[in-house]
């Protein structure tokens, strides 16, 4: 069976700090490299008929023409060639960690972005048939992130920081951030995470809630499971509780 390379775009939709908007959350967009094509097409044909020539981005969920950015996909999801999720948290019932300080472990936005991206990835993936070799190159819309918080996403991804292996979803052979300016797939990945965001927030009307319902999976995060950290990984924990630096 030939590998697959999966692209899977992601962005996220509120803050992920303890105060500012009551949800925070990411969707992904994933597409099988193989028909990559059909998502240029597919996007060219959406700015054509709709003379969105611009980036194409934000907007109300309720408005025809935010839909029709997604409606617009509709062969790739038929084919199977795509899939949508998104994964939140509501802040106010979370009880994981790096929301909050708790059990030694401090308040931390970057590993709590890392955590939802995970997250997110394995409801995408979620019953897809996909073989060992298969690999993602994840493109996730511009993060103020270092150089060594990027590399420590990708370990996180790898499985290289939890006692029980790898996670549910290839391996993330890439991880890098991209401006939506000139990525389409972030601009998909914008849509979902702004359609996530009104479904959460109850701010979504019928044909928008159903358009999510059809075209995207669905997650609220209530907590994080406990785990034991590797020494390295404690050690690099303490530094930040003390100094407030990496």
């Amino acid at each position: 069976m030939a590998t697959r390379r999966w692209i899977v775009f992601a962005d996220d939709t509120g803050d992920p700090g303890a105060n500012g908007s009551p949800h925070f959350g990411y969707a992904v967009f994933v597409v099988d490299r193989a028909s990559m094509a059909d998502l240029v097409e597919a996007r060219t044909l959406f700015r054509h008929d709709t003379k969105a020539y611009g980036e194409s981005k934000g907007g109300n969920v309720n408005r025809k023409g935010f839909r029709q950015a997604l409606e617009f996909l509709a062969t790739l999801f038929d084919k199977d060639c795509a899939t949508a999720a998104a994964c939140l948290i509501t802040k106010e019932h979370y009880r994981g960690h790096w929301l909050h300080a708790r059990d030694g472990k401090p308040a931390d936005p970057h590993f709590l972005r890392n955590y939802l991206v995970r997250k997110t990835l394995e409801l995408g993936f979620d019953g897809a048939t996909y073989g060992v070799g298969d690999s993602i190159d994840l493109v996730l819309d511009r993060v103020d992130y270092s150089d060594e918080q990027v590399l420590n996403l990708r370990q996180y991804l790898h499985g290289d920081f939890t006692e029980h292996g790898a996670f549910g979803f290839p391996r993330v052979s890439h991880a890098t951030h991209g401006d939506s300016l000139y990525a389409d797939g972030l601009q998909v990945a914008d849509h979902l995470a702004r359609l996530a965001y009104a479904v959460a927030s109850g701010t979504a009307r019928e044909e928008a809630s159903a358009l999510a319902r059809r075209r995207m999976r669905m997650a609220t995060v209530v907590s994080g499971c406990s785990f034991t950290l590797a020494d390295g990984a404690r050690s690099a924990l303490g530094h930040i509780t003390r100094t407030g630096r990496r």
